[in-house]
């Protein structure tokens, strides 16, 4: 018997999502291991920022995976992109997103160096480098999302 309701997962979606399973499963280990390791060696409080954005990121793919398995025909091209069915379209807006932010990454990191250069504060030059780069990359898959 074929499935012929569109809500429930097909086989290949089925199949899709064991990888990005235990990519999440990885992605949890990961997140305790560096907590510990930055609780035990890092400066301050560093550990507990690096928890607070590793579980938004882990939330964050465990929505987009979730969506995929339930409601695979109305997912956006970004959880597509950061999940195994990404089609040639999906992929190709990943890489130009990806090649924009990496034309950037150097410039930026640049004028990060020199910013610091002059006096200012090291943490947060390198705080709004990180918020600038992320801009640009959201900014960048939008752009390439729709052009395409």
């Amino acid at each position: 018997m074929t499935n012929t309701d569109a809500t429930q997962p097909t086989t290949s979606t089925r199949s899709a999502v064991v990888p990005v399973a235990l990519g999440l499963a990885t992605g949890l280990v990961a997140l305790v291991t560096g907590a510990l390791l930055l609780r035990t060696y890092g400066p301050g409080n560093m550990w507990a920022g690096y928890i607070v954005g590793a579980s938004i990121a882990l939330v964050g793919f465990g929505f987009a995976l979730w969506r995929v398995w339930r409601h695979p025909g109305s997912t956006t091209t970004a959880e597509r992109a950061v999940t195994t069915i990404a089609d040639e379209r999906d992929r190709a807006v990943s890489t130009r997103a990806a090649a924009v932010v990496g034309a950037t990454a150097l410039p930026l990191t640049g004028v990060a160096a020199i910013v610091i250069a002059v006096g200012v504060d090291p943490v947060a030059t390198i705080g709004v480098l990180l918020w600038v780069e992320l801009a640009v990359l959201i900014t960048a898959f939008a752009v390439a999302n729709r052009r395409m």
